[in-house]
């Protein structure tokens, strides 16, 4: 698993993110504040095959602060920062 650059990245804008899998998984989304709740639903995509996947967050609808996206396939967690304006 793979975050590639989340972007725009800081932004008022939604932002698009990427990730690279080198086998079909199962992979979680969220998006969490700074005091680590969770602020977008969770997004769950399943089978996921191998390859580079996008996906567009709504980020503008968020206050102006300092998020993470976490992105999980069950084996591994990353976490990737953001701003918004």
């Amino acid at each position: 698993l793979v975050v590639l650059p989340i972007y725009p990245n800081p932004t008022e804008e939604d932002i698009t993110l990427s990730i690279l899998l080198t086998e079909t998984s199962t992979v979680h989304i969220e998006l969490i504040d700074q005091r680590g709740r969770v602020v977008l639903n969770p997004k769950q995509t399943e089978n996921l095959e191998a390859g580079i996947h996008t996906f567009r967050l709504p980020f503008s609808e968020l206050n102006k602060g300092v998020y993470f996206v976490r992105v999980s396939d069950g084996n591994t967690t990353l976490l990737e920062k953001i701003v918004r304006l």
